[in-house]
């Protein structure tokens, strides 16, 4: 997903207008618009207040991750996660299957 798309679906999930939004960042919304169209590149500085306003990363934001929260604790085993393999990811369910079955046998 690009940065318009992100901004886009963002604003949308929100159920903000474009106006709201370039509030926010103290521009019109035609101004605004042209950031979701991919006419107009977004400054830094308005990229990190809509990181900041949507509470997601600027790697998310940017459509580098799909992680919208990097300071989650599973974040990076998700990450991680993403790149293993087919078998390696069933060893992993198995493993924690048999996890899950420990712990909820008595004691």
């Amino acid at each position: 997903m690009t940065i318009q798309e992100r901004l886009k679906h963002l604003r949308e999930n929100k159920g903000k207008s474009q106006k709201e939004i370039a509030k926010v960042l103290g521009t019109t919304a035609q101004h605004y618009g042209k950031y979701e169209l991919g006419l107009t590149e977004i400054p830094l500085d308005r990229a990190v207040k809509l990181a900041e306003y949507y509470k997601v990363s600027l790697d998310y934001l940017a459509g580098r991750t799909d992680i919208k929260h990097p300071e989650s604790p599973l974040s990076s085993v998700i990450e991680q996660l993403s790149h293993i393999s087919d078998e390696d990811i069933a060893i992993l369910a198995k493993t924690f299957t048999e996890l899950s079955d420990n712990r909820k046998e008595p004691k």
